[in-house]
């Protein structure tokens, strides 16, 4: 944690994607991560909405992170 690892794949992820010509990027996180949840917003992207998801066989409350194009601060 904190060596810039999630920053450059995420740099680089939105760099693949505007070079392939997509508008959106969508990222999912279980809500109770708060490390998680805080990686995407320190890159503007916001919350979208949150819905349940299962793992095992349990519901976990998940939050959909959500960029447009149009809201990217780059």
């Amino acid at each position: 944690r904190r060596q810039g690892y999630g920053s450059r794949l995420v740099g680089e992820i939105r760099r693949e994607l505007d070079r392939k010509g997509c508008d959106r990027l969508h990222a999912m996180v279980l809500a109770a991560n708060d490390i998680g949840t805080e990686f995407y917003e320190q890159f503007g992207i916001e919350r979208a909405d949150e819905s349940e998801t299962y793992i095992g066989g349990e519901s976990y409350p998940e939050i959909r992170y959500v960029l447009e194009e149009s809201d990217d601060p780059r």
